[in-house]
């Protein structure tokens, strides 16, 4: 790979590179991506969003930092989430959706663009950054992502109700046993 210098940036000589599988896609874990060395020095990741490949290079737009903190784990709900600040990106576009406590806004993430040759992922050129959508298109992700956290939310609520119920009915059948078997003097 042929680098020349480009201001204070280095640009590349495009290259393409397999990154991962179809199928190893399709058997992450829900919330995972394959992560691979991009240009042999960037951290990157891929991921399947609505069964398309997507990838990224793995640094917050915040703070230079990988964003998973080295697990793979990067969405939630459907969006990437930056575990060192709790941004949240578009998995789609990499735009910021909602960027982190005392941050106005961040730049959208740096997206890989690549293909599907036969059953790889495949980088083809230099990364991009995608152009902001508008504020409706945002906006409407943030409800999804509401929507989603919300439903999470209910059914958390319904299985502590469960446990709840459970925990009160052996607790009433413990003291119905206790109130019928007769009680032994203590012992002194």
């Amino acid at each position: 790979m042929l680098s020349r210098p480009l201001g204070r940036r280095w640009c590349h000589a495009s290259t393409r590179q397999v990154v991962a599988s179809l199928a190893a896609l399709r058997a992450l874990p829900l919330n995972h991506a394959v992560k691979f060395k991009w240009q042999a020095k960037l951290d990157a990741f891929v991921f399947l969003n609505d069964d398309a490949p997507v990838a990224y290079v793995n640094r917050c737009s915040h703070v230079a930092l990988e964003m998973d903190l080295n697990d793979a784990d990067f969405l939630m709900h459907g969006v990437i989430q930056c575990k060192v600040h709790g941004a949240l990106f578009d998995a789609s576009t990499g735009v910021c959706l909602r960027p982190p406590p005392r941050c106005k806004h961040l730049r959208p993430l740096l997206k890989i663009p690549v293909t599907v040759e036969g059953d790889n992922v495949v980088t083809t050129a230099e990364s991009t950054t995608p152009t902001a959508p508008n504020e409706t298109y945002r906006t409407e992700k943030l409800k999804q992502l509401q929507a989603n956290l919300d439903a999470e939310a209910a059914e958390a609520q319904r299985d502590l109700d469960l446990v709840n119920q459970r925990a009160a009915e052996r607790l009433r059948l413990a003291r119905a046993e206790r109130a019928a078997t007769p009680s032994r003097p203590r012992e002194r």
